[in-house]
């Protein structure tokens, strides 16, 4: 008998990728039903994305600015 190909899956075909990484976060459960009742069950996760996303951008308008680059150690200090 002849050996068959395996299958051969396209670059281009099934879902494309999300470029994200499952977390788990435990959460109350009030909270869970308050999320749910405003969104639904399949709505949960983008709503957690956005918020996170508006926490983050409050809390980085509000942080002091790190700079850039670390400064220069490569001469000695001289007192």
């Amino acid at each position: 008998m002849p050996a068959i190909a395996a299958s051969v899956r396209s670059a281009t075909m099934g879902r494309p990728a999300l470029h994200m990484t499952p977390t788990q976060v435990r959460l109350p459960k009030v909270v869970r039903d308050r999320i749910t009742d405003l969104v639904g069950k399949k709505g949960m996760a983008a709503f957690i994305r956005e918020a996170i996303e508006e926490k983050l951008a409050a809390t980085e308008a509000q942080a002091p600015r790190k700079p850039s680059s670390p400064p220069n150690r490569t001469t000695p200090k001289t007192d």
